[in-house]
């Protein structure tokens, strides 16, 4: 349940987490850098006449043919297909919309601090929809999502920025220490139940035009991996030296809390506290250990499930507020 891909995506408004973690949420840069916003059809018709044809607005705010095809494999427009300019746009609608609450909340993000979170996307790649699976690197995501680095540190920047506004909300209501504990006694029993935590160590095929051979090389690194924790040296320090999972690997493996219904049946026999052997899939090879929740993991839960809820509030009513021409 922790958040991965890094950001949050907009897919028709509802706030979803990205990578299982994958996408968070974030603010605006300055309102004056920001392009001007208005509601008078006649100036943005002014507009259009130097920045190109208008597909469609946001309470006023223009989405320009050239915003769709930035970004897009070389084509003409209309031989782009239908579904991929749909989906396109749909995102550019669904940012302008947050844009415009965010900047209504006065929450902002500096240049700095989107900086940061993209020298760490260019370190540790997102990944298509899975926590141990990423892109090569930035461009090959940047590429494969069809976006500009420019696009990305704007859908970066509303992610940080939402998230900055929901974990605002979260420290209203529970200011108090004491609230915490309290709804983290009240949940312990369900939460014990229905989590745990997942640790791994992934080895993959790099390569599957030479499927045999890398194979191969990752059975041995597994297995060599698997011996060291047998003789006694610590899952975590294992997971940092050797899994491929970069992300989860600087963490010693941990993923964090898991669904206990999402567990595969190796994982549900698997006792607490012990490390499998090597496990075989499509990809290659893991070793996986999990552990009991703990008092941190449950706030992490209830948080989530806490940001998950407003997020899903605050999307409904900017989606039934907003006012969207498509031209």
């Amino acid at each position: 349940m922790k958040k991965q891909l890094v950001y949050i995506l907009l897919v028709s408004m509802s706030v979803s987490v990205i990578s299982w973690a994958l996408l968070r949420s974030q603010a605006l840069a300055d309102t004056e850098n920001s392009p001007a916003v208005t509601s008078d059809p006649n100036n943005v018709n002014k507009v259009a006449d130097k920045a190109g044809k208008i597909v469609a607005t946001v309470d006023g705010e223009p989405i320009y043919e050239k915003d769709i095809l930035a970004g897009m494999p070389p084509a003409t427009f209309a031989g782009i297909d239908k579904y991929t300019q749909d989906m396109k746009l749909q995102r550019l609608i669904d940012e302008a919309k947050l844009r415009h609450f965010l900047n209504a909340n006065k929450i902002q993000l500096s240049t700095a601090e989107v900086d940061k979170e993209i020298d760490d996307y260019k370190k540790n790649p997102p990944g298509p929809r899975c926590p141990c699976c990423r892109y090569a690197n930035l461009e090959q995501f940047l590429q494969a999502n069809h976006y500009t680095l420019d696009e990305f540190r704007e859908t970066v920047r509303l992610s940080k920025g939402m998230d900055a506004y929901l974990d605002g909300l979260w420290h209203q209501k529970y200011s108090e220490k004491d609230l915490v504990s309290k709804l983290v006694k009240d949940r312990q029993p369900e939460f014990e139940k229905k989590y745990f935590e997942l640790f791994q160590i992934i080895f993959h095929i790099k390569d599957f035009n030479n499927p045999d051979e890398q194979r191969l090389d990752a059975s041995k690194r597994a297995n060599l991996a698997w011996a060291r924790i047998e003789k006694g040296e610590s899952f975590e320090k294992v997971a940092k030296e050797m899994s491929d999972d970069t992300v989860s690997g600087q963490k010693g493996g941990c993923l964090g809390p898991m669904p206990s219904d999402t567990a595969w049946p190796d994982m549900e026999k698997l006792p607490f506290g012990v490390c499998s052997k090597p496990i075989v899939d499509p990809y290659g090879y893991t070793i996986i250990k999990k552990e009991k929740i703990s008092t941190d993991d449950i706030i992490t839960i209830l948080k989530e499930e806490f940001i998950q809820e407003k997020g899903d509030e605050i999307a409904a009513a900017i989606d039934a507020n907003a006012v969207v021409r498509k031209q």
